[in-house]
C-alpha cells in the first residue's frame, strides 16, 4: 500500500499519526552534507570536484534521512564504476557500459520473447580502480536524477508549462504586476505582513493570470511550490479533492518558505454562473485555510487566479478573499495579507502590433498593414487568447487572414456595434 493511501486510511478511520519531519533551510543542508562526506574527505575519496554549496541549492526539501540517502546512492555510482561484468563465454572481463549510453533495441524485445538462456555472469572487482576511487559531483548528479528525490514535491513540469512561451511586456501593467509580485515575496521572507500572504490575479478569461501567476512562484525561489488545479485533480470525487486541497496546505506548512498556486479556482469549486452553483464544502475549506496561519517559523505565500464576475453576482466566491480582508477592530497582522491584482486585456491597436512583432509571424509591413485594418475598431482580447489563434491559425505572413479571424471570433468590432 502506497503511503499516500495509508495517509487517507488513517483519516477515515479517525487515526492520527503526526510526525514532524525535519526539513533544513539551504545552510542547515551545507552543514548536514559536508557531516556525512567528512569521513571521505579524510580518506581522500571524495574528489575536490564536489561542491556541496552546490549540492545544498539543488536539494530543496530534502529531509536530513533524504540527504543521508544521496550520499549513500552517490556512492554507489562511484562503487558501480569500479564493477566489471562477463559471462563464461567471454575470455575477458569488460567494464559495465555507461547507463545513458545505453539503447534499449527493437531485436532486445524479440530476444526477451524467446525461451530464455541460462547464462552465467561473473563480476569482478576493480582492485585498481578501488584504490583509487573517487566520489564525484556527477555521482551526486546521477544520484539526484535517478535515485533520490523529495517527498515533498515542487511541480516543475506545470510551472514551466505554464509559463512556456515567456511573458510578453506587451503593457506597462505587466511589469507592475511582475514588480508587485517581487515585493510580495519579499514580504513572505522579512514577515513584514505575518507568516500568510495572498494575491489574487483576477482578469478575463485567457488574459495571462496562470502565466504571470507561474513566473511570479517561479521567481520566489521557494523549497516548495505546488500547483493546485482542477485539472490536475482529473475525475476525483469530492471528498478526495478535499483532501487534495489540504494535503497541498499541509506539506506546504513542513518547508521554511512554501508557495501554493491555486489555478482557476472558480474550477477547481464547480462553479456555475447559473444558480449561482459551486461546491459549498470546498469553498468552505478555502475560507478556514486561507485564514490558517501557518506554524511558527514556516512562511505560506499563496497565489489565485480567478475570473471577474459581475456586480449583481453575490455568490460567495466573489467574497472569498474579500472575506479575508483585516474585519474592524482586529489587529492587521493577524490576518492574512490580501492583494487583488488586475491583469488587462489587449484593448489597443499598438499593443496587438507589439504581440505580432514578438511572435515573428509577420513583417514589419504587414503590422502596419494589420494597423490600418484595425483604425478605429474596437477590440479586447486576452493575450492568452491572442496567442493561441495565431498558433492554430494559418496567418503567417497573412495580415487579412488574421483580420478575418478576429472578426469571425467576435474580437474585432466596428465602432457603432453594442
Amino acid at each position: 500500500m502506497e503511503a499516500d493511501q495509508v495517509d487517507e486510511l488513517q483519516e477515515k478511520l479517525g487515526i492520527k499519526v503526526q510526525i514532524e519531519i525535519d526539513f533544513p533551510d539551504e545552510a542547515g543542508r551545507v552543514k548536514i552534507l559536508n557531516e556525512y562526506t567528512e569521513v571521505m574527505k579524510n580518506n581522500h575519496i571524495l574528489d575536490p570536484d564536489v561542491n556541496i554549496g552546490e549540492l545544498a541549492s539543488l536539494t530543496k526539501n530534502f529531509s536530513v534521512v533524504e540527504l543521508a540517502a544521496l550520499v549513500q546512492a552517490a556512492f554507489s555510482w562511484t562503487l558501480f564504476r569500479s564493477v566489471k561484468m562477463s559471462t563464461k563465454e567471454e575470455d575477458e572481463f569488460e567494464t559495465i557500459p555507461d547507463i545513458d549510453n545505453v539503447s534499449l533495441t527493437r531485436d532486445d524485445f524479440f530476444d526477451a520473447l524467446l525461451e530464455p538462456e541460462e547464462v552465467e555472469v561473473e563480476f569482478e572487482i576493480d582492485h585498481d580502480g578501488v584504490n583509487t576511487i573517487s566520489l564525484t559531483m556527477d555521482d551526486f548528479k546521477n544520484a539526484l536524477d535517478h535515485d533520490v528525490k523529495p517527498a515533498l514535491g515542487y511541480d516543475y513540469h506545470l510551472i514551466n508549462q505554464y509559463q512556456n512561451g515567456g511573458i510578453i511586456k506587451w503593457c506597462e501593467e505587466i511589469p507592475t504586476i511582475i514588480k508587485t509580485g517581487e515585493n510580495l515575496i519579499k514580504q513572505v521572507k522579512n514577515g513584514s505582513h505575518g507568516s500568510l500572504v495572498i494575491v489574487v490575479l483576477e482578469g478575463k478569461p485567457q488574459a495571462g493570470k496562470t502565466a504571470l501567476a507561474a513566473y511570479i512562484a517561479k521567481s520566489s525561489n521557494f523549497s516548495y511550490i505546488k500547483v493546485c488545479a482542477s485539472e490536475n485533480m482529473g475525475i476525483l470525487i469530492q471528498d478526495d479533492r478535499r483532501r487534495a486541497i489540504k494535503k497541498c496546505f499541509d506539506d506546504a506548512y513542513r518547508s521554511q518558505f512554501s508557495c501554493i498556486l491555486i489555478d482557476e479556482i472558480e474550477e477547481l469549486l464547480g462553479y456555475s454562473p447559473i444558480g449561482p452553483k459551486y461546491d459549498e464544502d470546498i469553498l468552505s475549506d478555502l475560507n478556514i485555510l486561507l485564514r490558517k496561519k501557518p506554524p511558527k517559523g514556516r512562511k505560506l505565500l499563496v497565489i489565485c487566479t480567478r475570473s471577474i464576475w459581475s456586480d449583481s453576482d453575490k455568490s460567495g466566491i466573489k467574497h472569498l478573499f474579500t472575506n479575508c480582508q483585516s474585519p474592524k477592530n482586529v489587529k492587521e497582522s493577524q490576518f492574512p495579507k490580501v492583494s487583488i491584482v488586475k491583469v488587462p486585456n489587449i484593448e489597443k491597436v499598438d499593443q496587438i502590433v507589439y504581440v505580432l512583432k514578438r511572435s515573428e509571424m509577420f513583417s514589419l509591413e504587414d503590422c502596419n498593414q494589420i494597423r490600418e485594418e484595425i483604425g478605429e475598431r474596437r477590440f479586447s482580447v486576452g493575450i492568452k487568447r491572442l496567442l493561441f489563434l495565431l498558433d492554430l491559425s494559418s496567418v503567417k505572413r497573412q495580415p487579412k487572414r488574421l483580420i478575418e479571424i478576429l472578426e469571425n471570433q467576435g474580437i474585432l468590432k466596428d465602432v457603432d456595434e453594442e
